[in-house]
């Protein structure tokens, strides 16, 4: 039997790029603040800045602006976009999906992944504790614990009180978010959302999820058709 849902967060819950804007505009905000250069010139080297490589972003947008892209600085920025309030909401079809399954009796999770300090602003802004019974973030566990480890998994089963194989997962990454189901028997959906950052990623090992949908609306039927072919086998 199916006794609680878990809900990956980024790209599942809430927009990934959503995020990513929200915290670019706290660190373009912040270098504007700290030298006193008008936010429309900073915005104008960011988009040159944006053509380098992903890791070397904050190092070009500095150089461009005259700043020594040393550590120092770089951290500043690091810090600034991770533990900045992001201004983010909900995927339209969250609250609603959560309210109907909470109303058939599941109780509800969070397993994510991401640096701590991110992943709890990100918690914070949503308000994601109203909704939840239990939240684990990865990354306070340990990085080498991160998805796709089990010990995620567990931990969240464990305050839960119920067994790994009576969850669902639900997720969005082929490379780490249903290669449990064939370590601790977990029920994997994959919600296929359009502009998710992860969608051309490769399955770990070859495993799929057990199921996909293109809107979490149809993780509760999903939810009822398990419980019922349980329901059913004991009878």
């Amino acid at each position: 039997m199916i006794k609680a849902v878990i809900f990956d967060l980024d790209d599942t819950l809430l927009s990934e790029n959503s995020y990513q804007e929200s915290a670019n505009k706290a660190v373009l905000e912040f270098l504007a603040s700290t030298n006193n250069i008008p936010i429309e010139v900073i915005k104008n080297y960011s988009l040159l800045a944006s053509r380098a490589p992903r890791s070397q972003y904050f190092q070009q947008l500095l150089s461009l602006l005259g700043i020594s892209p040393n550590e120092d600085n770089v951290v500043d920025l690091i810090s600034v976009h991770r533990g900045h309030l992001p201004n983010i909401s909900w995927y339209p079809d969250v609250i609603e999906t959560l309210n109907s399954l909470r109303s058939l009796g599941s109780k509800l999770g969070i397993i994510t992944d991401g640096y701590s300090v991110a992943q709890h602003q990100k918690l914070n802004a949503l308000g994601a504790r109203e909704h939840f019974d239990e939240i684990v973030v990865s990354d306070d566990l340990g990085r080498e614990f991160w998805k796709p480890h089990s010990k995620p998994y567990v931990v969240i089963a464990e305050k839960l009180g119920i067994e790994p194989s009576e969850m669902i997962y639900v997720g969005d990454n082929p490379e780490k978010d249903f290669y449990v189901s064939s370590t601790l028997g977990v029920t994997t959906v994959r919600i296929r959302r359009d502009g998710s950052l992860k969608a051309d990623r490769s399955y770990k090992d070859g495993i799929i999820e057990d199921y996909s949908v293109d809107s979490l609306n149809l993780v509760t039927p999903l939810y009822e058709e398990l419980n019922s072919k349980d329901a059913g086998s004991l009878g």
